[in-house]
């Protein structure tokens, strides 16, 4: 009855755990059963690729004759997903680190690894941005990225309010990975409209003044006087009982006062 006698020329190998040549664990039984597990020594190997592994065998036949052979073994890699590690988020506040471009800029980077030989790194150029972005980002081979959004774009945000935006890079097997910037609004100086009116010099009678003005964060709240001209005097009622000076603050309704 032929049996195997010894693995790798080691006669207690049988049915022990060996190593291939090229990695891998084989389990050679004396019935010749086997079992092989490649363990993690073949991550390396991209998809479709492949590489061999083997150990050799002896077999008697109980009456002292032997003979040597090999058990070969052929692994077949498959795509391993890379662990994209690093900095996926960033931000930038309107009106604030504007460059000499008129954009703010936000940028980070992203490390991808990848067991299969060759995959570790990112597609470069630029991302895919999500419907309604208004900036663009770029990231290169290496993993590091740059966002940059026209400040004039983003000057409809009120004080607080934030715009996410979101896009996506590929690493070279294909993953994927979402880069999110926050786009900060903050407080816009609201501006005054100039008024110029005409009326009687009579001084029983009063001109009315009409005050206006904007404010993309919302509505004016109330108009301060700054400075008042020599002549004539500035009532805040209609009645003329109560004269205004400079400091004096005027409430606002839809953006104006009378």
């Amino acid at each position: 009855t032929l049996s195997v006698s010894a693995v790798n020329g080691v006669t207690g190998s049988v049915g022990q755990a060996i190593t291939g040549s090229n990695g891998g664990t084989f389990t050679l039984n004396a019935d010749g059963s086997y079992s092989f597990n490649p363990g993690t020594a073949f991550d390396r190997l991209a998809a479709g690729q492949t590489d061999k592994t083997q150990i050799s065998y002896t077999v008697s036949d109980g009456q002292g004759g032997t003979a040597t052979s090999t058990l070969t073994v052929t692994v077949t890699g498959t795509n391993d997903a890379p662990v994209i590690t690093g900095t996926a988020t960033g931000s930038v506040t309107e009106d604030s680190n504007v460059n000499t471009s008129g954009n703010l800029t936000a940028s980070g980077a992203l490390t991808a690894t990848d067991a299969d030989n060759g995959q570790s790194g990112f597609v470069p150029g630029s991302a895919n941005a999500a419907a309604g972005t208004l900036g663009t980002l770029a990231i290169t081979a290496g993993g590091n990225w740059s966002y940059s959004v026209a400040n004039s774009a983003v000057q409809y945000l009120k004080a607080g309010e934030t715009k996410v935006e979101n896009f996506t890079v590929s690493t070279l097997d294909g993953t994927t990975k979402t880069i999110a910037v926050t786009i900060v609004g903050t407080n816009e100086l609201p501006e005054t409209l100039d008024v110029s009116v005409t009326g009687r010099e009579d001084p029983s009678s009063l001109i009315a003044v009409n005050l206006a003005g904007t404010d993309v964060d919302g509505n004016i709240g109330s108009f301060e006087i700054s400075s008042l001209g020599a002549n004539g005097t500035f009532y805040r009622d209609a009645a003329g009982t109560q004269a205004l000076t400079p400091g004096a603050s005027i409430s606002a309704s839809s953006n104006g006062a009378t």
